[in-house]
């Protein structure tokens, strides 16, 4: 691992796009040439010691880790920390002779300039190699395990696999563009040994098949090859990926609104900057001893900085409710339990009492929701969040391709580190929403319909088949229920309607969709929010959509836009589109957003079950409204 920073990003892109695992690439020296490509080292090789706690304690326990850390900042030029990076592809090209191989056998290490060729008579240096090679956890394997192994392309094996040889003495392995042919099947891999000569076209290479060996476990990642605990055994076939595609690493996260009590800022202050005296306080209460009520109050006063502002009455409030969190065993919670609390606090008023808290919910009046010429007909209840904070942590990653996700907090991901840690990388983005809920007596009479049904048939018989493909046996059906495919497809129109109407980008604005049935109750809503790690997000142009007026006249337009997509006929007659054709009626000109906006990563869309189709057009939720004598 070579010494020395290589490039930056951003807080928030080391818990997304550029975590563990990921493949980072920084264009430089020569004229812009991609000198560096590595990839992020696993968490047990970060600096643990100079990154900064975030408080959320639920989202901890239901991830079973103690804490979650803030990845270290860019932002300090005068004392950066940096998170580290192995090389990656260790196969690297010449960019003048073309000649491929490995730093100190091929290619000469330099001090701030990018690997020399070692060739005789070439000045050329060394760019990583353009292929690499990753299984896939679907094949041969319906554990549902997803191990995030990858591995340099074997270009010895395929420059000799078609002269019935799987490698000479003395390879020395060329990539030349021959023939006529354009982009990677005009390449050649060539072996130019002495007494050899063998090779082959790329033609082909991303063929299911076209690497004949199994893979071998690598996670560079956790170190380098020979390092105990890198490789583990694995027999799945292997498929050929560019270096740059967007498939290498999906990141797989889980998130949690703050909501009260454990939103009170005075709680986070003392779970993160008052740990070991909140550790001792929990120790001496299941041990079962009195607490010192006065004692751990003085310790928290007079032994952090800033908290003389408290009352003592706060501190010892704030003290009770994290002592009753960690007697009911750290309130562990699937991710629909999570959003269970989340819905409740959302569909009430909060506490105006409260003091320094991250989480301010206002509901919209029904009297003022009656106002309304399309919401009075279709929505439930209205609430605009003025003020929200939410925790979003890194659980692992996965490559080829991403799963719908019914419980991202147990989701199956690859490994972050190489030894359990008592910890994950997490953001925590402050902003500002609006939460609805559609009408449960119409939502029940639609869903039921059967019109409804037939429509949804194909998507839910590719849904089956994707589950059955992939071995995964606890089946949620709820994501392709008529609701939640049409909530999920409503919560993209408005997105793409609010970025005009506020001012915030398309990508700035999330969703959180909140669908089920408990008790004989039934809901369906989504919360549309802001997710800044700056005051970006709490400019309150979000909040003001959320007038009755406003969110009728911008939910009216994103209908209107819904009826016709530049790629209609085809898209809304579509039975299936997108990855293992988990859309109907959408695609990239009326349906999706940003994959930072979406919990499902662009799929289980229809716009179909919301303005209709042009041969039944009975079966849009909004077909009422849409073909009403008033609109």
């Amino acid at each position: 691992m070579k010494k020395g920073p290589i490039g930056k990003v951003s807080r928030s892109q080391t818990v997304t796009t550029y975590g563990p695992g990921s493949l980072y690439e920084l264009r430089t020296f020569k004229g812009g040439a991609i000198a560096n490509s590595v990839i992020v080292a696993g968490t047990h090789l970060w600096p643990v010691d100079e990154m900064q706690e975030v408080s959320e304690p639920t989202l901890a326990a239901s991830l079973g880790v103690d804490r979650f850390l803030m990845p270290p900042s860019a932002e300090d030029d005068d004392n950066p920390v940096p998170v580290p990076a192995y090389r990656f592809p260790e196969w690297l090209e010449c960019n003048e002779c073309h000649r491929l191989g490995h730093v100190n056998i091929r290619f000469d290490e330099e001090i701030d300039a990018p690997p020399k060729c070692s060739a005789n008579d070439c000045n050329g240096y060394g760019v990583p190699t353009r292929l690499v090679v990753a299984c896939h956890p679907g094949d041969g394997d319906a554990s549902g395990n997803s191990p995030g192994h990858i591995d340099d392309f074997p270009w010895t094996w395929w420059a000799h696999s078609q002269s019935g040889e799987t490698t000479c003495k003395s390879p020395e392995i060329y990539l030349e563009a021959k023939g006529k042919k354009a982009g990677i099947s005009g390449l050649v891999v060539q072996c130019k040994a002495k007494d050899c000569g063998a090779s082959r076209s790329l033609e082909g290479v991303f063929n299911k098949d076209a690497i004949a060996w199994s893979c071998k476990g690598y996670r560079p990642w956790l170190g380098s090859r020979n390092d105990d605990g890198t490789c583990e055994p694995c027999e799945r076939p292997v498929r050929t990926l560019l270096r740059g595609a967007s498939n290498i690493y999906f990141p797989v996260s889980a998130s949690a609104i703050s909501i009260p009590p454990l939103s009170s800022k005075l709680i986070q202050e003392i779970v993160v900057r008052g740990r070991p005296i909140l550790n001792s306080l929990k120790q001496d209460h299941a041990d079962g001893k009195a607490i010192d009520r006065e004692m751990y109050i003085n310790l928290f006063q007079n032994g952090i900085p800033g908290f003389r502002r408290y009352e003592r009455d706060q501190i010892g409030m704030a003290m009770d409710i994290l002592l009753e969190n960690a007697a009911a065993g750290g309130q562990k919670l699937t991710e629909a339990q999570q959003k269970d609390r989340e819905r409740q606090a959302l569909t009430h008023d909060s506490d105006e009492d409260q003091l320094e808290d991250d989480f301010e919910n206002k509901v919209v009046e029904d009297y003022d929701l009656q106002k309304a010429h399309l919401l009075k007909d279709y929505l439930e209840l209205l609430a605009k969040v003025h003020r929200l904070r939410e925790v979003r942590a890194l659980r692992g990653f996965q490559r080829i391709e991403s799963s719908p996700v019914a419980d991202s907090y147990s989701q199956a991901c690859a490994p972050l580190s190489k030894f359990p840690e008592d910890w994950l990388p997490a953001i925590e983005t402050r902003g500002e929403g609006i939460y609805f809920e559609l009408s449960k007596d119409r939502l029940a009479e639609w869903e039921t319909d059967e019109a409804v049904l037939t429509h949804i048939a194909p998507l839910v018989a590719n849904y089956l088949r994707y589950c059955e493909d992939r071995g995964i046996e606890d089946i949620d059906m709820d994501l392709v229920a008529p609701g939640y495919l049409m909530i999920h497809t409503l919560s993209h129109l408005l997105i793409k309607q609010l970025s005009l109407e506020c001012g915030y980008s398309s990508a700035s604005i999330r969703e959180r969709l909140f669908y089920g049935r408990s008790e004989g109750e039934q809901w369906c809503g989504v919360l549309l929010y802001t997710a800044s790690g700056s005051a970006d997000g709490t400019l309150g142009g979000l909040v003001r959509q959320g007038e009755p007026e406003n969110l009728d006249k911008m939910m009216a337009s994103s209908l209107e836009n819904a009826r016709w997509c530049s790629s209609d006929p085809l898209c809304i007659e579509s039975a299936g589109q997108g990855v293992d054709a988990l859309n109907l009626a959408a695609c990239h000109a009326c349906s999706l957003v940003s994959e930072t906006s979406c919990e499902q990563r662009n799929l289980l869309l229809d716009r179909a079950l919301l303005v209709g189709t042009p041969d039944n057009p009975e079966i849009g939720f909004f077909h009422d409204y849409l073909h009403g004598d008033n609109h």
